[in-house]
């Protein structure tokens, strides 16, 4: 059963970090069977690797925007794309790395990391939705009209 009530932030993303974590469970256990019947011990790695890289950069995110949320929407907008930046720089990296890797095989990562990143958006979007966050606050109602009886 869902509350009417609204929740906070920091309640959004500590849901959306849970779901995540869940979401990417699943995938990780199922990613890894079809990776390990696929390609042996480097599917198996290579499910895991790219799962990981998928929770490693959502938790960046959501981190980012948990703490950017605290300030003025200059140093949100600043801290968002600073880390969007550094998980750009930071998959590319990761996956230079990886290239050519006898314990890597690129379809089984290119596929989990794909359908991880699929699941997050997910989640990301059922709890978004499903929350009753607020997004206004009382001083930005506008004013009652006046009762045109009362004139």
């Amino acid at each position: 059963m869902t509350s009417s009530a609204p929740i906070s932030p920091a309640d959004v993303f500590r849901r959306i970090l849970t779901y995540t974590l869940i979401i990417c469970a699943v995938i990780l256990v199922i990613g890894g069977g079809i990776g390990f019947a696929v390609a042996g011990l480097p599917g198996l790695v290579s499910a895991g690797i790219g799962v990981l890289m998928t929770v490693a950069l959502s938790a960046i995110t959501i981190g980012s925007i948990a703490i950017a949320s605290r300030g003025s929407i200059n140093f949100f907008f600043a801290t968002v794309l600073g880390a969007w930046f550094i998980k750009a720089v930071v998959f590319i990296a990761i996956l230079a790395l990886l290239r050519d890797q006898p314990f890597i095989d690129g379809t089984v990562l290119v596929v989990s990391i794909i359908a991880a990143a699929i699941g997050t958006l997910a989640v990301d979007t059922v709890v978004v939705l499903t929350s009753r966050m607020p997004y206004t606050g009382e001083a930005g109602q506008p004013a009652a009209p006046a009762d045109p009886s009362s004139r």
